[in-house]
């Protein structure tokens, strides 16, 4: 979705992307309860909350999560009035009915297993400081597990799925 977003930008339209990430309950809850995925890891009612303010138009502040500290922050204000494009990016939006049902457009990104991996072992160890064993073993743990019956069964819900011929515009140059 960040790519998506950098690419819709260059275009010379104001974008935001926004992560379901932000909208994780702090690692700190997550393990007394023993939560590694699914929707019990999230704070869905602050995410419903949320896109109800978007859908009327009115500024909001997203939670962003600080994959180094577990911990979740402030993020900086959303004023939907001021942007061309809102992109919300996770599965979350796809995987409860009510929030999907408040998108205008729904596009699923439909990576191979292998591109998922590989995006991952890009992204994590330079984005969340996370070690390659580290990036694999939440991947085959609870990604992996999590994928088939949240993500990939969210598809068919989509207004666009989008296949990417070119795997290069999903990691960065250089």
């Amino acid at each position: 979705a960040s790519q998506l977003g950098r690419e819709i930008g260059k275009r010379k339209l104001r974008v935001r992307v926004l992560s379901a990430d932000g909208y994780l309950k702090p690692r700190s809850d997550r393990k007394a309860k023993d939560l590694v995925g699914g929707s019990d890891t999230l704070r869905l009612d602050l995410l419903k909350d949320h896109l109800e303010h978007l859908n009327r138009g009115e500024t909001f502040t997203p939670p962003e999560y600080n994959h180094l500290t577990g911990e979740v922050e402030a993020g900086s204000p959303v004023d939907p009035g001021q942007l061309d494009v809102i992109i919300f990016e996770g599965w979350p939006v796809f995987a409860v009915p009510e929030l999907r049902d408040s998108l205008d457009v729904k596009v699923y990104i439909d990576l191979p297993d292998m591109m998922r991996f590989l995006q991952r072992g890009q992204r994590d160890p330079s984005e969340r400081n996370y070690s390659i064993d580290d990036t694999l073993w939440i991947f085959v743990t609870s990604q992996a597990s999590e994928f088939g019956p949240l993500v990939r069964g969210q598809m068919p819900s989509a207004d666009i799925v989008y296949q990417p011929l070119d795997h290069a515009l999903w990691f960065k140059k250089g």
